[in-house]
């Protein structure tokens, strides 16, 4: 890329990959080079976003049902059709979805099924403030 003498250049995701391994017991680590989110392409957040809405949407649904219970007003419908949304849904794939486009199908599905919640917190975290290092707490990020 040619940039004229003066202009700055600013970065891209490219700059900014994670790159770990997660361990899995009984074989090689699955290795993630993949952009923080604050570094994504938006078609990915997009894509996340699109598959995570109706989990969301259904989550609301039932909540407000649960709510009718116990109030005076009359009772909503039981929300079987959210309710079906969310049968099979995990929540550590709300993490661990973001890696997906990196890895390939046998790989997630290795993360899917072998990895424990801390190693599931632990990459949350590199993807939300991977600029603190492995150790470093906030208190010594501002000392």
């Amino acid at each position: 890329m040619s940039v004229p003498e003066g202009y700055a250049v600013a970065p891209s995701s490219d700059d900014h990959l994670l790159k770990f391994a997660v361990p899995i017991p009984g074989r090689d680590p699955v290795l993630v080079s993949m952009p923080p989110r604050k570094w994504m392409d938006p078609a990915e957040i997009k894509k996340y976003q699109d598959w995570i809405t109706p989990f969301g949407e259904a989550d609301v649904k039932i909540a407000e049902w649960a709510n009718s219970l116990n109030s005076a007003e009359k009772t909503l419908p039981r929300p079987v059709d959210a309710e079906e949304t969310l049968k099979g849904f995990e929540e550590k794939e709300v993490t661990l979805r973001w890696l997906k486009p990196y890895v390939s199908a046998a790989e997630y599905k290795l993360l899917m099924t072998k990895i424990p919640e801390g190693t599931i917190q632990w990459i949350k975290k590199q993807l939300e403030d991977p600029d603190i290092t492995v150790g470093e707490s906030s208190a010594s990020a501002d000392s």
